[in-house]
């Protein structure tokens, strides 16, 4: 495939043989709001409180979506800022079974989530874009791959004209076959006559 990285290699043959993709690990909405907020943010100013509790808000929302803690959110996009090798998966926690757990765990959260300042808030942003653009590229990179596959496909099966060809070829030699065998078949008739005479005569 001319993919040297074994990981991303395995994880493009994967998408072909189950006929899925990378655009439908893509959220359109999250997309959009990420790159909003960060065309909004101004360098040079603190973060608004009110961005910063609507960024946790979505921390949130993805923690209760894969039952995992707020910083595993931050680590797993964060790793996507390696390249297009990176696949890391969330780590997922056991689901809380008792009320009891789910308070504590909703407590934990909670606590962790505050724990996030300005700095962990835009990169957040920024990784969680950086992951959906590394979709958007190995997305290309798949099409790209299936292509390739398409045209080594086609080179190796002939044109419709050139299978005519060989198909009249294959058929004009079974008609020979099929003559020579039945003069074979007539000539050995012939001699099992000559001999039945040959005895007769004897």
């Amino acid at each position: 495939m001319g993919i040297d990285d074994y990981g991303l290699r395995s994880e493009i043959s994967q998408k072909i043989e189950t006929n899925t993709n990378y655009l439908d690990e893509i959220n359109p909405k999250e997309k959009a709001w990420c790159q909003k907020l960060l065309n909004e943010l101004d360098t040079k100013r603190p973060m608004p409180g009110d961005v910063q509790e609507e960024i946790r808000s979505h921390i949130l929302d993805e923690c209760k979506l894969y039952n995992t803690s707020p910083e595993d959110i931050l680590e797993f996009y964060g790793r996507f800022s390696w390249g297009l090798n990176a696949n890391p998966t969330i780590a997922k926690y056991d689901i809380p079974e008792t009320d009891k757990d789910v308070e504590e765990t909703n407590k934990f959260v909670e606590q962790e989530l505050n724990k996030l300042v300005a700095y962990n808030l835009k990169r957040y942003l920024e990784n969680k874009s950086s992951y959906y653009e590394k979709l958007s590229q190995k997305e290309a990179l798949l099409e790209s791959v299936k292509e390739k596959l398409t045209i080594y496909a086609d080179a190796l099966v002939p044109n419709q004209k050139e299978l005519d060809r060989l198909y009249r070829y294959k058929t004009t030699l079974e008609r020979q076959q099929s003559a020579k065998l039945s003069q074979l078949i007539q000539l050995q008739e012939i001699k099992l006559r000559k001999n039945s005479m040959k005895a007769i005569n004897e």
